[in-house]
């Protein structure tokens, strides 16, 4: 009991209530999605029934319609974000509407809470977030005030005609309380009243977007038009249900097309979940039978109307999702139907299949081949699964392989009993390969992929010589056939192949182990083949010394980065490609080629041809080409060349000017001073070259601050070598014996009149004042040097504030939640002493795919 409390404790100190509140309606909204699809089958079924029946001109005015309905939302966006002063394209109001409008039926009050959803695109082409939750707000209570509008008369005449129900009349007075509720909360929370300062108790950070709001001054013709675009949306649906009923001949008027649509509307505000999920259908069918319809009638014309109003804008947004550049769904959707597709063949494979499908086979086709195709289809299901894994790689040769599996599984479920489902699948597998072609663009090296084709041609070759050799000496026992040549060679191939082994019936224990090891034998061979065709770069091995050289002089020339010194290191690879003033230095691990910065280059535009030859280059080597440690100005280049970016912390830059000791906040560094002083602890400064007495001891404390646990990380820092510390000017905290207490070594900064350093190690049992120390008397040596700032490094996974996406969430939890990178937490205070101002830094990347497998590859590069 006592282990039970002690677990629930830990888990509320790492959840709070409004997390676990989160969790709880994301799988909430999953299941509903689940609910909603299996439940709006029939009705699906239904409108594809109703549309085979409607006359073909009415159901195109329905589609424009459609068309106009979707612009119309578009426009309240845009002229909704022009009247709270920003500003929107239409391609992008229109996708967000799409999304939005997609989200929203999974959402509790999808219709508001979706309003939030989706902002990360708008965010990224410089639109405020304050500007975006003002115009959405705009956005939904035009909506709301344009449906009172229109329901007004509509109701008035139903309850001077036929009175009103129960539910229209609760529904329409929910709206009339709704629309004066957001009202008031709206004005409140821009003259800061009540509703301000709930809303800033519940999220502090909203404060900084209700005054950015509240001092921003509302553009009414703008606000007028996104009106009016409002109204004009329930126009056209009440053109809908009145196109809707034309379409199915059933003779309609306006009158009826409005008191249908205005109840659909209601029941649609008033709805909390799936957007008037099953009320909708119900009341408009029974609203239309009042009207003299027939039951069947009135049913079919509010299927087609739900075609036009709901489920063709639902398809939009599935598609604007899935045509969205580098969507992650997308692109693993092809892996995952490979590796679906593969357990369905091999379950096919493995199952009888349908009697009275095979009994109209067995007339048209041999049953030695059905028995064939049984085990090919076997065979391609073990090979997509295999094809998946490269599929999620993006490989071209995988992708090729894929798509003649595909084929080739559904050519092979066609001749096993017609399987419609598993064809199907087959079939929808090539037509999502076709679609996603873009994706697989890496060939590989054409030596490498002749390598890998000679790796599977041998291995397949050796095996098959084996089969024919092991054939042509069998006993006539073990099989009953005296096997020639000729045969040998044709049945190594149908055991290989699966095809026609009726006549192939092993009589012995030893023909049984023959061809079951034949078989093993050519799916290890098929498999090594596959991997040396498929496998990852691994590198391009030592690059060559004139290369190296010729990068450290461009570092000299054209270095603008504290992490210069690290580009020409011994473990970076470098692309030098002729004819461009530049390189780029990287490391390769699981398929990714790590560049460490920017390129170094003269400029940028030789910048940017190298990031485009580096990307090529990448791409003819099976490589992912990842840009790590990149500031904001650069980041902005490589967004605009189509890379990905990800906040992964920020560096810390001490202006020397503004630094010094006095005041509170510096009571600790003076502290630090004080008691280095009384113990007689001295700063030393070595310049290059460094003797070697000096370097064993600088051995001595390095060695002892590993033993504390630490580790030396390369890649982006320095590890301890003899060598190239001899190089550099060492400062040293050395007590009253001269022993070495802690030291740093200073490392060159292409940033004119910024000065770094690498390495700051201290000797074991050595206390935190002593490293403060150091610091402090580096700075004094820069500044003696005539520099003007101090780059102090990375401090990893910090600085995220408001995380825009969910990369940047899973960062932030990490960072202050697991006790795993609790030391980054520890390195943030470490620099925030010095009150250094602070740098955003930047991965960039390709694909959101790329994050699951990135911080392996970087974990490798760093280890060496």
């Amino acid at each position: 009991m006592r282990r039970s409390s002690t677990f629930l404790l830990k888990l509320g100190s790492g959840l709070d209530i409004r997390r676990a509140v989160q969790v709880a309606l994301g799988i909430c909204s999953i299941l509903l999605g689940v609910y909603f699809f299996r439940h709006e089958r029939h009705e699906l079924h239904g409108i594809m029934q109703g549309i085979g029946n409607a006359r073909p001109a009415w159901i195109v005015a329905g589609l424009l319609l459609a068309v106009a309905y979707v612009l119309l939302q578009a426009a309240m966006y845009v002229h909704g974000f022009r009247a709270a002063g920003g500003q929107i394209s239409w391609g992008a109001a229109v996708r967000l509407f799409l999304r939005r409008n997609l989200a929203s039926v999974f959402l509790p009050a999808g219709g508001f809470t979706s309003l939030g959803l989706f902002t990360r695109s708008l965010e990224e082409r410089g639109e405020r977030r304050a500007v975006i939750h003002y115009a959405s707000t705009i956005y939904a209570i035009a909506g709301m005030v344009t449906v009172v509008a229109a329901s007004l008369p509509v109701l008035a005449y139903l309850f001077l005609a036929h009175g009103l129900s129960g539910d229209i009349y609760y529904a329409f007075v929910f709206l009339v309380v709704l629309v004066a509720g957001m009202a008031w909360v709206v004005r409140s929370l821009l003259q800061q009243g009540v509703a301000a300062r709930i809303a800033v108790r519940l999220s502090p950070s909203i404060a900084g977007v209700l005054e950015e709001v509240g001092q921003s001054r509302l553009k009414r013709g703008e606000v007028l038009l996104t009106l009016l675009a409002s109204f004009a949306i329930e126009l056209v649906g009440m053109a809908h249900l009145y196109v809707a009923m034309q379409a199915l001949g059933m003779g309609s008027h306006w009158e009826l097309a409005a008191v249908g649509y205005v109840v659909a509307v209601l029941l649609l505000v008033a709805s909390p979940f799936l957007r008037g999920l099953g009320a909708i259908e119900v009341s408009m069918t029974a609203v239309l039978m009042r009207y003299g319809l027939q039951e069947s009638q009135a049913a079919t014309a509010v299927l087609l109307f739900r075609l036009f109003e709901f489920w063709l804008p639902l398809a939009g947004g599935v598609l604007s999702f899935l045509r969205g550049r580098n969507n992650l769904a997308l692109r693993l959707l092809p892996a995952m139907m490979a590796l679906v597709l593969g357990v369905v063949d091999i379950a096919s494979a493995a199952s009888p299949a349908a009697a009275h499908r095979m009994r109209v086979l067995q007339g048209l086709v041999p049953t030695v081949q059905l028995d064939a195709s049984s085990m090919t289809v076997l065979v391609a299901g073990l090979l997509l699964i295999f094809v998946s894994v490269a599929l999620v790689r993006g490989l071209r040769m995988a992708w090729w392989f894929a798509l003649f599996l595909a084929l080739a599984s559904m050519a092979a479920n066609l001749d096993r009993a017609i399987h419609p489902g598993r064809t199907v699948a087959a079939l929808a597998m090539v037509a999502v390969l076709l679609r996603t072609r873009g994706s697989y663009k890496f060939l590989g090296d054409r030596r490498r992929r002749y390598a890998g084709i000679t790796v599977l041609a041998a291995s397949l070759g050796g095996v098959l010589l084996f089969g024919i050799v092991g054939f042509y000496f069998l006993e006539k026992r073990d099989f009953n056939i005296d096997f020639t040549l000729r045969d040998s060679v044709v049945n190594t191939l149908k055991v290989f192949f699966l095809f026609g082994q009726d006549g192939l019936v092993a009589h012995t224990h030893f023909a049984r182990e023959f061809t079951v090891g034949l078989r093993i034998a050519f799916a290890c061979a098929l498999t090594i083949g596959l991997y040396a065709l498929w496998k990852p770069w691994a590198g391009g091995g030592p690059t060559e010394v004139a290369v190296r050289l010729r990068a450290q002089e461009l570092v000299h020339r054209y270095g603008d980065s504290p992490l210069d010194r690290f580009k020409v290191a011994a473990d970076k690879e470098l692309y030098a490609p002729d004819g461009v003033d530049g390189f780029v230095a990287y490391a390769t691990a699981k398929g990714y080629a790590l560049a460490l910065g920017m390129p170094t280059a003269k400029g940028i535009s030789e910048k940017q041809a190298l990031i485009r030859g580096f990307d090529d280059y990448c791409g003819r080597n099976n490589l992912r080409p990842v840009y790590y440690r990149i500031g904001t100005t650069d980041a902005r280049l490589l967004r605009s060349m189509g890379k990905k970016l990800l906040l992964i912390g920020q560096e810390a830059v001490l202006d020397l000017a503004l630094f010094n000791l006095a005041g509170r906040d510096q009571k600790t560094l003076r502290n630090s001073l004080s008691r280095a002083t009384r113990e007689e602890l001295v700063v030393k400064t070595y310049p290059p070259p460094v003797a070697d007495g000096l370097l064993q001891k600088l051995k001595t404390v390095s060695t002892e601050w590993l033993m504390g646990g630490k580790h030396e990380a390369a890649f982006s820092q320095g590890v301890f070598d003899a060598n190239v510390l001899r190089g550099d000017e060492i400062l040293t905290v050395e007590n009253a014996g001269g022993r070495v207490l802690a030291f740093t070594n200073i490392i060159p900064d292409g940033i004119s009149g910024e000065a770094t350093y690498d390495m700051l190690r201290t000797a074991e049992g050595v206390p935190g004042y002593v490293t403060d120390f150091l610091m402090v008397g580096l700075f004094e040596h820069f500044r003696t040097q005539g520099f003007t700032h101090v780059n102090l490094g990375l401090a990893p996974m910090s600085g995220i504030g408001q995380a825009k996406d969910l990369p940047e969430r899973a960062l932030k939890f990490a960072y202050e939640r697991i006790a795993r990178f609790a030391h980054y937490k520890g390195l943030r205070n470490f620099k925030e002493k010095f009150n250094p101002g602070w740098n955003d830094m930047f991965l960039a990347y390709d694909h959101d795919l790329d994050l699951f497998f990135i911080p392996t590859a970087l974990l490798e590069v760093e280890e060496g």
